[in-house]
């Protein structure tokens, strides 16, 4: 043989190589092809890349759908907030951390849970302004009007605070706490977020309980709370000798019927348009303390995570108790003052 030959045979070997490279890539593309449905449309103009796009689209429609199903905790979240990595350890360290702190606070007896929303977040998404400056209530609006997703940016702060759809402050909750006659030396553990104002709006507070607790202290300028703090927020709240929510959001509700399932442990929650004119009455001396107390209680009687049919209208849904706050249909085998272990 000579050198052409040669050649020629090596020039064969190489064609071989791409041919076998071309059937690879033929086959791979068959195989893609037997996931989808071989009566799709276009199922002949099938290229890889539209597998990728195709992932692409059902991701973000699985980011949408959770994001839509977010409740009012998380899903008000403006944009994602700057989070600090030493604050994120810091979180993670307290939930590891908690169970040993909530040991504790057994030792030392009974306390309440204090579901307090005052964070910067909630007063920006709900337009409430109440207790707040000038200056901050000009912050909040800002806020609110940066966040396209909130729909509602009007908003009268008064006319929603009187129609009770607006979180108590902490000095209207100090005063709450005293009209229940609640012991002021019983612990209160504070589950939720950075309060809007920082330690001087919990100054009321602060003088009413000597052992007032709040574990999470997160970046001063953010709400954000990891998920190990929410959930151990939740167990906390959960088995608890008192629950007290100072708005109706949806761990708040979550939260309220799992206590009732839990042996109807008490459940404080509030009437805020009941609870806001009374207040109101109170502050400008027309009701005196022991006549507002009494009608604090007395419009309470029947709130206290006991027993209780869940209104219902079929025709107007919206306007229904939420199922999960008291799913009384799942309740009637439950025995009062007797925890159910195993609710799985």
């Amino acid at each position: 043989m000579g050198m052409n030959d040669s050649k020629h045979g090596f020039e064969e070997d190489e064609a071989f190589i791409q041919y076998d490279k071309v059937e690879l890539k033929f086959s791979i593309n068959d195989k893609l092809k037997s996931l989808m449905l071989p009566k799709s449309p276009g199922f002949d103009q099938f290229k890889p890349w539209m597998l990728v796009i195709t992932a692409m689209m059902v991701l973000l429609w699985i980011f949408a759908l959770q994001l839509a199903s977010m409740g009012d905790d998380i899903a008000r979240f403006s944009s994602f907030p700057k989070i600090r990595s030493g604050s994120v350890r810091q979180n993670g360290y307290q939930a590891r951390n908690g169970e040993e702190d909530h040991k504790n606070f057994e030792e030392k007896g009974p306390f309440l849970v204090l579901h307090l929303r005052y964070e910067m977040d909630m007063l920006a998404f709900s337009g409430c302004t109440e207790a707040c400056n000038l200056s901050e209530a000009q912050e909040l609006t800002r806020l609110r009007y940066a966040i396209p997703w909130w729909k509602e940016k009007e908003i009268d702060p008064k006319r929603k605070r009187e129609a009770g759809l607006c979180p108590l402050t902490p000095l209207e909750t100090t005063i709450t706490l005293r009209a229940f006659n609640i012991d002021h030396r019983i612990q209160i553990y504070i589950a939720a977020g950075n309060i809007y104002g920082g330690h001087n709006r919990l100054a009321a507070l602060k003088a009413f309980c000597q052992n007032l607790v709040n574990f999470f202290k997160g970046p001063p300028e953010s709400s954000f709370i990891c998920n190990e703090v929410l959930d151990s927020y939740y167990l906390v709240s959960l088995n608890r000798d008192i629950f007290l929510p100072t708005y109706g959001g949806n761990m708040a509700k979550v939260v309220e019927g799992h206590r009732r399932y839990l042996g109807y442990k008490m459940t404080i929650s509030l009437d805020r348009l009941v609870l806001v004119g009374l207040i109101d009455q109170y502050k400008n001396g027309t009701l005196k303390w022991n006549e507002f107390s009494q009608a604090v209680k007395a419009a309470h009687a029947n709130q206290m995570g006991s027993p209780a049919q869940r209104l219902q209208f079929p025709e107007k849904p919206k306007q229904e108790d939420y199922f999960y706050t008291n799913p009384e249909e799942c309740l009637s085998s439950i025995v009062v003052g007797k925890p159910v272990t195993d609710i799985g």
